[in-house]
């Protein structure tokens, strides 16, 4: 009896294509499908890169620095810092919004409920990173550390925060529903938040040493819209340097890039390989099913199939 053929799925209904009889029905699993897998993973998720860089990191710069200039006070002041997190939350807010309703629109799909979620998670951490950037900034420069020094510093404390945001956001919502979220994926985009809150130190004019200035630009307040776009442009820089670099050496299943779908069927966040292999299948509309193969189960199924005929 010749094995049932199951049509060719696309996987993520954007950016995985796989051969169904390799990936379906191939006995036992090669480990280049695992390679294929994970490759084609990286590759979607430098495309998500560029996508959340464009919109929620472009605008959270641009909303940060416009509301600093919309305050019209001092960079020492409390109301200063906050009129800037405040900012820079609402930039991310609108650019998880106009970044899902783009994908709703190909996608044919998208929960109102979800983009509003989702936002005011992101917007917390962006909350707390933005109005944390320019008191750590006015802090180390203060204290005469070098640029560099100063720069990592002031990324991983933005880092840091943001990853407190968007943890107890995820935890409030949680217990008004049953979505969860990976720590180890927020974790992930932590790190990249905090590569672009490091960049962004690059615009400050008054570091001495600043190496990064003439590549990132500076901010001197000549111009609102330039300065805007300065601070837009510098973050999604520093944003998108480290992101590529995570997606290079880590594993896909634990960055933020790798939707839950995909990684829950492909062995999780706490497998390497397992014995049973399951891929994610994902159609246009996004829904899900689940192609396990393993020999002894699939070989009890032809069986019974055959005895039925």
């Amino acid at each position: 009896m010749d094995r049932p053929r199951r049509p060719a799925a696309r996987l993520n209904h954007i950016y995985y294509m796989t051969d169904a009889r390799a990936s379906l029905l191939e006995d036992p699993p090669s480990a280049s499908l695992y390679e294929t897998f994970e490759c084609r993973t990286r590759v979607a998720a430098c495309l998500t890169t560029l996508q959340v860089g464009a919109t929620k990191i472009f605008l959270a710069g641009v909303g940060w620095q416009a509301a600093a200039f919309a305050s019209r006070q001092s960079s020492t002041s409390l109301g200063f810092w906050a009129a800037a997190g405040a900012g820079d939350a609402g930039g991310t807010f609108l650019g998880n919004a106009v970044l899902l309703s783009g994908l709703a629109y190909w996608q044919g799909w998208q929960s109102c409920m979800h983009v509003v979620q989702s936002g005011v998670i992101v917007s917390t951490g962006s909350l707390l990173s933005g109005s944390i950037w320019q008191p750590l900034v006015n802090h180390f420069h203060s204290a005469g550390l070098s640029f560099s020094v100063g720069m990592v510093l002031v990324g991983m404390a933005c880092g840091a925060c943001f990853l407190i945001g968007i943890t107890v956001a995820a935890l409030c919502f949680t217990r008004c529903s049953r979505s969860k979220r990976d720590f180890a994926k927020d974790f992930t985009l932590a790190l990249s938040v905090a590569g672009a809150t490091a960049t962004f130190v690059g615009t400050d004019e008054s570091w001495h040493g600043n190496w990064l200035q003439q590549l990132v630009g500076e901010r001197n307040g000549a111009s609102v819209v330039r300065d805007c776009l300065t601070a837009g442009v510098s973050v999604v820089l520093g944003f998108c340097v480290l992101q590529l670099v995570l997606i290079a050496f880590v594993p896909p299943r634990i960055m933020w890039t790798t939707p839950d779908s995909i990684d829950e069927r492909a062995g999780g966040a706490g497998a390497n390989r397992p014995p049973t292999r399951s891929l994610a299948l994902t159609d246009a509309r996004g829904t899900v099913a689940s192609a396990t193969s393993q020999h002894d189960d699939r070989s009890s199924s032809l069986a019974i199939s055959h005895n039925n005929e």
